[in-house]
């Protein structure tokens, strides 16, 4: 008499044996329990675990898009505090005094050279407060780019630009 030929392990237990998670025996073993479970749960019982192991599948992939966006945004506003640290003006300081908002509504202010205050007037300059570890510092930026890259990542960080609707 000759061996029956076994059935082609499908599904879950399939994936597990290729993957070297589980060995052969095991797997089949896994199979057959699960078949017997879907006959005790009823065709209800069936499309309701399905139903709940896709809501599984779906917050567990959007906790890992969380967790991207996070991390990018990090990854972000670390580049945009380099960027603010080093193109920070300097030579800047004077006998004028500027006085604008820090983001804890406090009022603050820079003493500036008269050229530097007539460039903050024009709008060539913006007040930016810093990211990170330089939280609570404030810089005198000219790049526009990089003011328009700070308002991006978060418009309150700009506390002083003089263009229509910029400052916040």
């Amino acid at each position: 008499m000759a061996k029956r030929k076994k059935k082609e392990l499908s599904g879950l237990a399939a994936a597990l044996v290729k993957a070297g998670h589980m060995d052969d025996k095991k797997a089949r073993k896994l199979q057959r329990e699960r078949k017997r479970e879907d006959k005790g749960l009823g065709t209800e019982g069936v499309e309701a675990r399905k139903a709940e192991e896709r809501a599984a599948t779906e917050e567990r992939s959007a906790d890992r898009a969380e967790v991207e966006r996070e991390r990018e945004r990090s990854t972000t506003s670390a580049e945009v505090q380099t960027l603010v640290r080093s193109e920070a003006e300097s030579g800047w300081q004077g006998r004028r005094r500027w006085f604008y908002v820090r983001r804890d509504q406090r009022l603050s202010y820079f003493d500036l050279s008269d050229e530097v205050a007539r460039l903050l007037r024009g709008g060539q300059i913006a007040i930016v407060e810093g990211f990170g570890s330089d939280e609570g510092s404030h810089f005198l930026l000219k790049d526009a780019l990089l003011i328009g890259r700070v308002r991006a990542e978060d418009p309150t960080h700009v506390r002083f630009w003089n263009q229509e609707g910029a400052s916040e």
